[in-house]
């Protein structure tokens, strides 16, 4: 069986999961991709701050290579803690 070539990106505001984009690694164009992926993520993030809410980014692995919780959300952040 071939390992998953995916990130999972998602993003939570106030909590709520609010966002979710699969990234496939495996792809040529993945730089491009995850730069739009980052983008539209940092305008939730920036809408989420200018409304005062808390806001956090997980990105997993299924593959258990790597994972990240990241934000603002620290309760979140702790809860998805990978």
């Amino acid at each position: 069986m071939r390992p998953d070539p995916r990130l999972r990106v998602r993003v939570y505001v106030a909590g709520a999961q609010v966002a979710e984009t699969w990234l496939d690694v495996s792809n040529p164009d993945v730089a491009d991709l995850a730069g739009n992926v980052s983008r539209q993520h940092s305008a939730i993030a920036r809408a989420a701050e200018a409304a005062d809410q808390l806001w956090a980014v997980e990105v997993w692995d299924p593959e258990g290579r790597m994972g990240q919780v990241f934000g603002t959300d620290q309760v979140t952040v702790l809860r998805l803690g990978l």
